[in-house]
Order: C-alpha cells, then structure tokens, then sequence
C-alpha cells in the first residue's frame, strides 16, 4: 500500500537554492556521493524538478557524470539516488557502490532496515537487488 503523496515544500528562493546547493557539496567534501571514487560535479534532485522536487538538503545528491546518469535509470531508484514523488527524500535511504552501504542523512544504517524500509515504500521490488 502507497502512502499518501508526499508534498515538497514551497519553492526555495534563489539564495536557498544557492546554500543548499553549497551544503549537499559541503556534504560530499566535493566527492561523488554514489560511488566515493571520482569528483561529484553535479547536483542530482533526489524527487526530480519534474515532479515536485525542490533544493532541500535531503533531496539533493553531489555525483559524479556516470552516477548522474545511472540516477535517471530504475537503478537510481533502487540506490535510493532517485525517489517516488509519493516517498520523502528524508526517510530513504542512498546506497554507495564503492563501500556497499546504506546510509540515511549521512549516517549508516544496517542494510537489512534500509532494504525493507525500500521494499514497504515501493522503491525496490521483492527480490531486486541493487
């Protein structure tokens, strides 16, 4: 069962938009937050533009060129690099290639909650493994 759509919040301001996008790079420390083995160079709408997705630390990721594109793909789903309008960037997790773990707001969280917790909200699919 889906939960209710979640609602972004309002359009940031341009000077928002700015600090948010100079705290996911502060976050990073300038390196590509889906695989930690080259320069994140472009900042990555979790929920996209397209459907609702604004400048929030928590909808933000820094990746690198290949992430970036792997992020527009059902993989980027499955890695939590991609969310469902319907899901809160805050409470899905991102998986990083290089080390193999998940993490929540910069903080890692055991696999096996992050993978249910993905599976009950429609990211990954019974069985899909990313």
């Amino acid at each position: 069962m889906l939960k209710p759509k979640y609602e972004s919040p309002p359009k940031p301001t341009k000077a928002q938009s700015r600090a948010a996008y100079e705290a996911v790079t502060e976050r990073s420390g300038g390196v590509c937050e889906g695989c930690s083995s080259a320069v994140g160079t472009q900042r990555h709408h979790r929920v996209f533009r397209s459907h609702g997705g604004t400048e929030t630390l928590a909808n933000l990721l820094c990746l690198c060129v290949l992430c970036h594109g792997q992020a527009h793909t059902p993989i980027g789903y499955q890695r939590g690099w991609a969310v469902y309008s319907h899901n809160d960037p805050e409470q899905v997790p991102t998986f990083n290639t290089l080390t193999s773990t998940w993490s929540r707001d910069g903080e890692p969280i055991d696999p096996h909650e992050a993978v249910e917790y993905m599976q009950s909200v429609g990211q990954i699919r019974t069985g899909m493994v990313t």
